[in-house]
C-alpha cells in the first residue's frame, strides 16, 4: 500500500499531493526541504532568496511547489536569489532538516513538470 501522508513537525500529517496544503507547507517554512529533495534526486542547483528556496532547472527555469517560472518571476515574488550548496547552513532557516519527508512531493513535481527526471518509486521507498 502506498504512503498517503507525510508528517512534518510544524504541519502534522500532510497528504502527498500538489494541493493548496502542500503549497502552504513548501512556501511557509519547508521550502528548503523540497529544494534539497529535488537536488538530491536530480542534482539541480538550489537557489535561495531572503524568503524562499527553490531549484534551477538545466534550462534555467526555477522549480518550486507552485511549478516552473522564470528566474525574473521568482525574484519578483521572492527577492534576489543566489545559488547555495546542499550542505549550506543557510538552508537551515528553510526547513531543510525534513528533506526526506519532502521526497514524495519532489517526485510528484518532477512527474508533473519533468517526467524524464522523475525517479522510480523504489528509490523513494528506500529513502523514506
Amino acid at each position: 500500500m502506498d504512503q498517503k501522508f507525510v508528517y512534518f513537525d510544524r504541519w502534522g500529517d500532510v497528504p502527498i499531493t500538489l494541493d493548496s496544503r502542500a503549497v502552504a507547507v513548501f512556501t511557509e517554512g519547508n521550502c528548503g526541504a523540497l529544494a534539497y529533495a529535488v537536488n538530491f534526486l536530480t542534482g539541480w542547483q538550489i537557489i535561495i532568496s531572503n524568503k524562499h528556496a527553490a531549484n534551477r532547472t538545466p534550462a534555467g527555469q526555477v522549480l518550486d511547489i507552485t511549478g516552473c517560472q522564470t528566474l525574473k518571476s521568482f525574484e519578483y515574488n521572492w527577492g534576489k536569489s543566489r545559488v547555495v550548496s546542499r550542505n549550506s547552513k543557510q538552508l537551515l532557516d528553510y526547513g531543510v532538516n525534513e528533506w526526506r519527508a519532502a521526497l514524495p512531493f519532489a517526485k510528484l513535481l518532477l512527474q508533473k513538470y519533468f517526467p524524464e527526471h522523475a525517479p522510480r518509486q523504489s528509490k523513494i521507498n528506500e529513502l523514506t
